[in-house]
């Protein structure tokens, strides 16, 4: 039976876990006053040069409320540390996994995974909620952060192609075929497509 460990986020709380676990912190890490939520927000203050509001995320930990501009500079920071350009710094090794392996931190065919498949040098990318979508690029210290007003993430193909086609025309390209699933309604009639991926093989 799938439980709660099979979340989508099961990852970030296994660290959680074992972070608070090192620490000897209280087990119940989700309350935005846990020592490991506080050093979260302090890092993530360090990346965007912004004290962020804070939510509840739908796996019930802190989620942090951003300007865009705030969340590009901490992807840049994280294409910097990629590109080896912070001494001693732990954070670029993690976007340097990211990026060779991006099936471990988007799944398998999904959108995320084949943007960084498709691109010619290193890229971290990773989807988030409400029509989110970031990438570091170290060749060129940049981060890009891409929003969906709506919050729906079905335009993300579309306008991650402008993006990279405006900042990084010459190392990625729309690949020529994106895959369709099939929308249906509760009745089971088709009622439209929606794009998540570049087609297999591309």
């Amino acid at each position: 039976q799938f439980s709660a460990i099979h979340n989508n986020c099961s990852g970030k709380h296994a660290f959680m876990v074992a972070v608070a676990a090192r620490h000897g912190w209280p087990m119940d890490y989700r309350p935005p006053e846990h020592p490991l939520q506080q050093a979260i927000l302090r890092q993530v203050t360090g990346w965007t040069g912004v004290t962020s509001r804070l939510g509840i995320d739908g796996c019930g930990v802190p989620t942090f409320c951003l300007p865009l501009s705030a969340i590009a500079q901490a992807w840049a920071a994280l294409a910097t540390a990629m590109g080896g350009h912070l001494p001693g710094d732990r954070l670029g090794p993690v976007g340097r996994a990211m990026a060779r392996h991006p099936d471990l931190t988007s799944g398998t065919e999904r959108l995320d995974e084949s943007v960084v498949r498709l691109c010619q040098v290193p890229m971290a990318a990773k989807i988030g909620a409400q029509g989110l979508f970031c990438m570091a690029l170290p060749d060129r210290q940049m981060g890009i952060a891409v929003k969906v007003l709506s919050g729906c993430s079905d335009a993300l193909p579309t306008a991650i192609a402008a993006t990279l086609g405006h900042v990084a025309a010459d190392v990625w390209q729309e690949p020529p075929a994106w895959r369709f699933r099939e929308v249906r309604n509760v009745v089971g009639h088709l009622v439209g497509l929606y794009c998540d991926a570049a087609e297999p093989g591309w």
